[in-house]
């Protein structure tokens, strides 16, 4: 039985470690931020049907929304991250696409980060 001074703490890893497994099937190396210096723009996007090809069996929206799944959850501090790569969804581009994965293996280092919720034993006296 848990104390109520005892933390709480939420956290998702088996999901993490499911979206590493979908999206990095080979695995790949762990990043230590989600995002790099590299600014993504719309100038990326796909300039001719080969390109666009290159990227219509690549699950980008499906990457998208699970990590947006986590980011409503228990990682807050990636959404920047997530929200820059999510404007290209429409028609993203293979750099696009490093960065989601960079996403991915930067949660895969991460995959036992959560939130833990502390009882405070301070109690406050006003006096009137």
């Amino acid at each position: 039985m848990m104390s109520m001074l005892e933390p709480n703490s939420i956290n998702q890893t088996k999901y993490v470690k499911e979206i590493c497994n979908r999206f990095l099937p080979n695995g790949g190396s762990v990043f230590l931020t989600p995002m790099n210096d590299v600014t993504l723009c719309k100038e990326m996007n796909p300039k001719n049907d080969a390109e666009t090809a290159m990227m219509k069996d690549v699950q980008y929206n499906a990457a998208i929304g699970c990590i947006l799944w986590l980011v409503a959850g228990t990682r807050r501090y990636i959404a920047y991250a997530v929200q820059t790569c999510a404007r290209y969804s429409v028609d993203p581009y293979p750099l696009h696409w490093e960065a989601v994965l960079r996403i991915i293996r930067y949660l895969k280092g991460t995959a036992g980060y959560g939130i833990i919720y502390r009882r405070s034993m301070m109690i406050l006296l006003y006096l009137a």
